[in-house]
């Protein structure tokens, strides 16, 4: 039977040798389209902005 020291190194291990095959995050290019942008422009826009969030934030801890 495996110890739990065992298993952890395994684990780590497999973690690192699965990090390293992945490729690197600046050998992507992707070029989104203006319909996705436009869409993801709205979906962003319905959330508070930072201030209004502040605020929130603000309230929610008077409250407490």
């Amino acid at each position: 039977m495996l110890s739990e020291e065992m298993l952890e190194q395994a684990a780590s291990e497999l973690a690192h040798a699965l990090n390293e095959s992945l490729s690197k995050p600046e050998n992507f290019q992707h070029q989104f389209s203006a319909k996705f942008e436009k869409k993801m422009q709205f979906l962003f826009s319905s959330f508070p902005c930072d201030t209004q969030k502040d605020e929130v934030t603000k309230n929610s801890q008077k409250n407490m």
